[in-house]
Order: C-alpha cells, then structure tokens, then sequence
C-alpha cells in the first residue's frame, strides 16, 4: 500500500532519530502516531505529510494531489478541534499542526508560501502553552516545543518580530527541565535577544546609530564567545579539497560530529550575519559615527569586518557536503560521525542559514553556487522549498525588502494604514 511506503519513507529520512536528547525534529512523531487509537486528525495530517514528501522525492504528481485531498480533510480537522478548548490543547491536535507546516514546507511553490508554514508552527506554540506544566514534564514534551520554538525563533528574527510573550513564558518554563549549559539552549536565549532588537529595529523603538551598532555589536559578541566556547564534543574538522569539486565552494569543507551540531554552528553563523548586516548598513550612513564604536567594541576598520562577513559566508558553505551527503563522494572517511540525524532531515534546518550567507556574501561566484546547491538539494530531496529559495535569490532581493513589502500587502488588503 503507497500509504505505508511513503510512512515508511518519510520516518526514515525526514524524522530524527531518538537519542535520549532532546533536540527538536519530530523524534517524537512515533509515540503519538503508532497505536490503534491514534486521533483521525493527526492520522491524515500525517498522511498529508507522507505522501508529498514521498510523491516529491520520486515524482509522482498523482501522489501529490492525493497528499493535498488529506491537507485538505486536515485542516478541516484541526478546525473542528480549535471550536474545543480540550481538543484544540490536545497533544495529538498539535502534532497534527506541526505535520501540516512540514506540508507546506515540501510543496512551497515560492517564498510567499512562508506564511502558512509560519501559521502552523504559530497556532502549535499557542497550543502548548495553554497546558505547558503538563507537556513540558515529559521527554516527547520537551522534544515538542523545542521543534516549534526553533521555528518560531527563526521567523521572529527574519520577519522582525518580538517573541510572542506565550513563547517566552513557555521558554523560561522549559528551562526547569532542560540543560541550560547546552550550546543549543544557549544560543536559543541570544536568538530571543535578537529577535526583539530586530523587532526594536522595526517598530523604530531603537533609532539612535550609536546605540543600535552597540546592541548589535554586544550580541555578536556573544555569539562570538559561544563559537569560541563550544565543548569538546562539538568541535569540527576543516578539511582542504586536493582539486576543485563543485560539491565543494572554496578550498575547503567541514565535517562534524553529528548533523545537529552542525545546524546549531550554522544558525550561530546565520545570527552573526543578520547582526553586521545591520552595522554595517548603519556604517553605511555613518561611517564617521560607527568606526569609533566598531574601534572600541572589535578593534577593526570595515575592511576587517567585511572579511569577517565573507569568513561566515564560507563557513556556511563549507558544512554543505556532509548536510548533503557529498562525503562519500569526497572520498572522506568520518568513522565518529553519528547517524541519528538523516541528511534530509537536517536539511530543512539548512535553509535560512543558506539564505543569510546568499544575502552577505558579494560574491557572484559564491551566491551561485548556494543557487545551484539549493536546487541540487531539492532535486535530491523533494523539498520543494529549497527550490522556492533558489528562485528567491536569483532575484537577487534584500530578504528585509520582501518581508516589509509583505507586510505592506497585509495591511493593504486589510485596508489599514489608508486615508479615506
């Protein structure tokens, strides 16, 4: 039965692998859908799920559509449930949610389609924390909410947005029951930090330059300092290529321990990248003004900093082959590495990262190959909102420039903002 072919499918490679730590990548999907009484709703968001990540990897568009019949019968679901206070807090329901994002995330047809993805992830925390004392007390609990306060975080700092105060209330409630001494946690609390400045950003609370390049500066210091105090455990290999490979940007590629750290490395990068963006635009406007605070906080002229941005940029690129799988294709021997991650599901953990080197870099060169590496990771996965990406950037349009122009349309179509 193609139902079970494509479960089968997608637990393999798009679900973590249960390993005792909570990470945040659907490890948990098994407990709540194996069963003979496991919810109708969830059961046909899953199969929603299954089926166009399966229809996708090995093209059969008839599969697809059949996908997009049980979004459909679904979403009608989750609708019903949200009419009950009970149903709507229910593990299953948001499960359910989480399921239909990851829909959405497969057949993204272009960047617009962001925000239904966002819609999802955003009503599954509003779940959770209407009855987080209870969710958060087990394993599959935490492992829930990591996923979508991950999600959540990203889309805060890339639509400029404040955390929503349910989010931070269930962060400092997860906390009691997590180790706040991870490298993940912690850079978790800097992204909250982050999010708000860029929020602050938005909404013109912050308008001072000197006061903004010294926000801006201090988180990246943190960020910074986290990098250079990575555990043991966490630390990466930089491999230099002996001839030139389009599998490979630049002279050189990182292999890691596990694929989870390295997503973590990345949006560490990612989060730096977002920060000089907007120093360096101030420095733009001001440079008299910015170069003694660059002076004071880093010790650098802009030049310096410009190289800073481009180290990142290659960083991000040089973690590319093994979130792709290209090692073997290396000829690389990485006996430590762990397999409870699958590449694909570490893919969808790679695309803002991706985004924000595509946007920093001023290389041609270098922004396509992330083009043509996007498209290549779609092709290999069926994801298709790598390939809704790619086309995004081939247009070669500030991601800030999109998220203001979308918002605009909002209010638009709502009619606000306009004089009668």
């Amino acid at each position: 039965m193609v139902d079970d072919y494509a479960s089968a499918f997608f637990f393999a490679k798009h679900v973590f692998r249960e390993s005792g730590v909570a990470r945040g990548h659907f490890e948990f999907l098994s407990e709540y859908t194996t069963g003979l009484d496991t919810d109708a709703t969830l059961s046909t968001s899953l199969k929603a799920a299954t089926l166009a990540a399966y229809a996708h990897k090995f093209h059969y568009p008839a599969l697809v559509q059949k996908s997009r019949i049980y979004y459909g019968l679904a979403l009608h679901g989750l609708r019903v449930a949200m009419q009950s206070p009970t149903e709507a807090t229910k593990s299953s329901t948001i499960v359910a949610m989480m399921l239909l994002g990851t829909f959405e995330t497969l057949n993204c047809e272009n960047i617009d389609s962001l925000s239904s993805t966002d819609a999802h992830m955003t009503g599954a925390m509003r779940c959770i924390s209407f009855r987080a004392s209870q969710i958060l007390k087990s394993h599959h609990g935490l492992q829930l909410f990591l996923q979508t306060s991950w999600c959540r975080l990203v889309t805060c700092i890339l639509r400029s947005r404040p955390i929503p105060g349910e989010l931070i209330e269930t962060r400092r409630h997860a906390a009691k029951y997590l180790p706040t001494d991870d490298p993940a946690w912690k850079l978790s609390e800097i992204m909250e930090k982050l999010a708000l400045f860029r929020a602050e950003l938005k909404l013109r609370v912050l308008c001072d330059i000197i006061k903004i390049v010294n926000i801006a500066s201090g988180l990246d210091q943190e960020l910074s300092a986290l990098a250079e105090n990575m555990p043991v455990e966490w630390e990466f290999q930089r491999i230099l290529v002996e001839q030139d490979s389009e599998l490979v940007f630049g002279s050189y590629y990182h292999v890691y321990p596990d694929l989870w750290m390295a997503c973590i490395w990345n949006f560490i990068r990612a989060c730096r990248l977002v920060l000089l963006k907007e120093i360096r635009l101030r420095a733009g406007n001001a440079p008299d003004v910015v170069l003694p605070v660059l002076l004071s906080r880093y010790g650098c002229s802009y030049r310096e900093l410009d190289a800073v941005v481009e180290f990142l940029t290659s960083e991000i690129c040089a973690t590319v082959p093994q979130f792709c799988d290209y090692l073997q294709d290396l000829n690389v021997e990485v006996p430590f590495t762990k397999t409870d991650v699958p590449t694909t599901a570490s893919v969808y953990h790679l695309f803002w990262p991706l985004l924000n080197a595509a946007q920093a870099t001023s290389l041609d060169i270098q922004r396509c190959w992330i083009i043509d590496r996007c498209r290549n990771i779609g092709h290999t996965t069926g994801i298709q909102q790598v390939f809704a990406l790619a086309d995004f950037l081939e247009t070669q349009e500030d991601i800030d420039s999109w998220v203001d122009r979308q918002d605009e349309e909002k209010l638009s179509s709502l009619n606000i903002g306009r004089r009668g």
